[in-house]
């Protein structure tokens, strides 16, 4: 085994448990949010992996997503809004 296979290894271990943690951070702030239990699984395929479109205009980016999925982002940054104004007080 090289030394090079070992450290692509531990950095691919170090990315994948990254992930999973923001993953799972999501699920709690979604939780919280809406009140409604989610598995990491149900953040994956209603939150995560959904349809959209990206407008390019010449000084903004907007993303389109599907209306349900809108509903769980729109809660989530409220969530999101109330720790920033939670810090800055």
């Amino acid at each position: 085994m090289s030394v090079d296979s070992f450290a692509h290894n531990q950095v691919r271990l170090l990315l994948n448990a990254l992930a999973y943690n923001l993953v799972h951070a999501l699920r709690a702030l979604l939780a919280d949010s809406t009140g409604e239990a989610w598995s990491l699984l149900r953040v994956r395929q209603r939150v995560l992996k959904v349809a959209s479109r990206l407008l390019v205009h010449s000084r903004r980016v907007i993303l389109v997503i599907g209306q349900q999925a809108a509903g769980y982002w729109r809660a989530l940054w409220y969530t999101l809004r109330s720790f920033d104004t939670a810090l800055v007080t």
